[in-house]
């Protein structure tokens, strides 16, 4: 597929909308559930890359290095940032969980019930990364075998088995618990992965995410009645009411999707195409990323020069992340990035001569 502006600005927006939850949580309604959008974007972009160029030669190891060159550097150097800075903080805090942010493994022990080990709290909102590394090792795979009918038939059943999960007690940080999102993503990317009659469907895809996005909506007020607060970290698993709000809120997102692919380009989403939107979505990763640790870091600094301007160290924390991530996107990421075809070119011409080896022995 070609590059969507108005996607990557969304990706920007939903960065920045989780960045501000996380500074005004008391007030911004239900932001623990806007991680969603990320689930819904790789659904959809990783299915449809897939289906349209899964049977390419080469496809596999571009992919797949791609994705970790992508994810991996910034994730690893912060990692261990934070262990060797770990020594020095004023309250050190526990590491037994190293091994499992190493692996993208974190909270597995939800799955039956048991202990988490414990780690730096900066760096629990990493149970997303975990979550997409996950997906992106079990389904492209399996969306290749499927094909566009097997994705139809086995989307509904998974989507359908996230949701109940959650509502008998599983915990939504693991993959099972919260792969709805990417399912609604991938079943949009089936249904427009055929650009030459979506031409003559438009009218009826307007619609059809105007229904389902309205479906949503009251779905999402009628079980936000109650007022519930949005879960801890280690809390007790999500009720009915709060699945079914995860659930919702995807279908919002998936229909958000379907809008801004169907309608890209259209002169009144320009403002989605301008500089500043499209470059807050290249940061958004490293806004995700870093800002819970720069607004912990942000938060010691002022206390510890007596800062009591409650919006002015909010402010420093906010212009401190973006920073930040605009640093690491141009310095680090966006150079990393094209590393991806030399290394492969590399890796070709090393399996090319011992292949050459083996058979002149």
């Amino acid at each position: 597929m070609s590059r969507i502006d108005e996607l990557e600005s969304l990706r920007g927006i939903a960065a920045a909308s989780i960045m501000v939850y996380h500074l005004w949580y008391p007030r911004f309604l239900q932001g623990w559930y806007r991680v969603d959008v990320f689930f819904v974007l790789s659904g959809f972009l990783v299915t449809s890359y897939v289906l349209r160029r899964g049977g390419e030669t080469g496809f596999w190891p571009r992919f797949y290095l791609g994705r970790v060159l992508r994810i991996c550097p910034i994730y690893f150097a912060t990692l261990f940032a934070l262990v060797l800075a770990n020594p020095y903080l004023p309250k050190e805090f526990a590491a037994e969980g190293l091994l499992q942010y190493l692996t993208f493994t974190q909270n597995v022990q939800h799955y039956w019930k048991g202990e988490v080990p414990e780690f730096h709290w900066q760096f629990y909102h990493t149970w997303s990364l975990a979550i997409e590394m996950q997906y992106y090792v079990l389904w492209p795979v399996l969306a290749w075998i499927l094909g566009r009918r097997g994705i139809v038939w086995v989307a509904p059943p998974l989507i359908a088995l996230a949701a109940l999960a959650r509502a008998c007690g599983l915990h939504p940080h693991v993959l099972l618990g919260r792969c709805d999102g990417h399912l609604l993503g991938a079943l949009l990317a089936v249904f427009l992965a055929d650009r030459a009659a979506l031409r003559h469907r438009i009218a009826g895809y307007r619609l059809g995410f105007c229904g389902i996005g309205g479906i949503g909506v009251g779905i999402l007020l009628l079980v936000n009645l109650g007022g519930t607060p949005a879960p801890a970290s280690g809390g007790v698993p999500l009720p009915v009411h709060e699945s079914l709000t995860i659930l919702s809120g995807a279908v919002i997102y998936t229909c958000l999707v379907g809008f801004l692919v169907t309608h890209a380009g259209h002169p009144r989403l320009q403002i989605l195409r301008s500089r500043p939107f499209r470059e807050l979505g290249a940061i958004s990763y490293g806004v995700y990323l870093f800002h819970p640790i720069i607004f912990k870091g942000v938060e010691v600094m002022a206390a510890w020069c007596s800062v009591t301007q409650t919006l002015l160290v909010q402010v420093v924390m906010v212009v401190a992340s973006l920073t930040a991530a605009s640093l690491s996107w141009r310095y680090v990421e966006r150079p990393i990035l094209k590393w991806r075809d030399p290394l492969l070119e590399l890796f070709s011409q090393g399996v090319t001569r011992r292949i050459a080896a083996m058979c002149r022995l």
